[in-house]
């Protein structure tokens, strides 16, 4: 089980504060409470330029490893907060979604007739 303290946050021509930080941190909270056997979690938090709106525009990338299995999901949005915000959004959903197929599957599992 991972801690809230091993969470790694690396910027890509950012600079993460540490306001970002806890932000990543309290959010992150939800996750760990959904799934108890997350192994690691890595935010990669991205500034791009873009010239056809002539502003910045932020990628949230989130590397979770549940059981051996790493996914990985993103975000762009015009504000980092958005960004990390969707990320984590699209984080909980899939250990939701997950939970929900193992649990069907232990449902089909156990109306299984073995007698025959």
């Amino acid at each position: 089980m991972i801690k809230l303290n091993d969470i790694k946050i690396v910027g890509i021509r950012f600079q993460v504060s540490d306001n970002v930080s806890n932000v990543i941190q309290f959010k992150c909270e939800k996750l760990l409470k959904h799934q108890k056997l997350i192994n690691s979690l890595r935010f990669e938090l991205q500034k791009n330029f873009c010239s056809s709106k002539n502003d910045y525009n932020y990628i949230a990338t989130g590397h979770m490893e549940i059981k051996g299995r790493m996914s990985v999901f993103h975000a762009e949005s015009d504000s980092v907060y958005k960004s990390i915000d969707d990320l984590i959004n699209k984080l909980d959903r899939s250990i939701r979604r997950d939970a929900r197929a193992t649990k069907k599957q232990r449902k089909l599992d156990s109306n299984l007739d073995l007698t025959t």
